[in-house]
C-alpha cells in the first residue's frame, strides 16, 4: 500500500529571512534612532551615495529615514544578528521596483565599519535575492557599485551578480574622478549558483 505524501509537512512555513549570520526584518522605531546616530560617521556615506558626504541634522536624517521606511514604493529591510535581534547592523532595500518586467534595484548599507568584513553583508544579499526571486517573483536585479568599494564588488560577484557596464568617471571623490559599475543578476542565473 502506498503511502499518502505529508503535504502538511511539505507546507509547514519556512523563514526565508533567516540566514546563518543575520535576519531580516522590520525596521523599529529605535532603529531610526540608531541609524540617525550611525549617519555622523560619513565612512559608509562615501562608500554607496554620490553626492558629497556631509553628516546631516538629525532632523533632516529622521524626516529622510522616515519617509524612506514608509514609502510604498521602497521595501527596506533591518539587518539584525541571528544571535542578538536587538542589533541592528544596517539595512537592505529594495526599491525602483518595475511589476510589469520584474526588476528591481538593490542597495545596502552598513554604517558602522565595526560590523565591516564579517560576510554579513553578503549573508543579507543573499537572503534578500531569495525572497526577490522566490516571493516576489523578480526576473532581475541590478545596482550600481563606485569602483572604489571592492569589499562590495567582491561581495556581489562572489554571489553571482555580473558586471555589465560602467559609468565612467561618474563621481567626484577627494578631488579624483572614479567609475561606476552596473551590475545584474537575472533569476536563472541565481537558480544556477544556488
Amino acid at each position: 500500500m502506498r503511502k499518502a505524501p505529508d503535504y502538511a509537512a511539505a507546507m509547514q512555513p519556512t523563514d526565508r529571512l533567516t540566514g546563518s549570520l543575520v535576519r531580516l526584518g522590520m525596521v523599529r522605531n529605535a532603529d531610526i534612532d540608531r541609524l540617525v546616530d550611525l549617519a555622523d560617521d560619513t565612512r559608509a556615506a562615501r562608500l554607496g551615495d554620490s553626492g558629497p558626504a556631509f553628516p546631516w541634522s538629525e532632523a533632516n536624517q529622521r524626516e529622510w529615514w522616515t519617509s524612506r521606511v514608509t514609502d510604498d514604493d521602497v521595501r527596506v529591510f533591518a539587518i539584525r544578528l541571528l544571535d542578538d535581534d536587538s542589533t541592528l547592523l544596517g539595512t537592505i532595500t529594495l526599491s525602483s521596483i518595475d511589476a510589469s518586467n520584474r526588476v528591481a534595484q538593490l542597495g545596502m548599507s552598513l554604517p558602522d565599519p565595526g560590523h565591516w568584513g564579517h560576510g554579513y553583508g553578503t549573508d543579507a544579499v543573499r537572503l534578500l535575492l531569495a525572497f526577490e526571486f522566490d516571493d516576489m517573483n523578480l526576473h532581475r536585479v541590478e545596482m550600481g557599485v563606485f569602483a572604489f568599494n571592492t569589499r562590495a564588488i567582491a561581495c556581489y560577484e562572489g554571489l553571482g551578480f555580473v558586471r555589465e557596464g560602467t559609468h565612467r568617471e561618474y563621481l567626484q571623490r577627494d578631488g579624483q574622478r572614479h567609475d561606476m559599475y552596473l551590475y545584474g543578476i537575472l533569476e536563472h542565473e541565481w537558480r544556477q549558483d544556488r
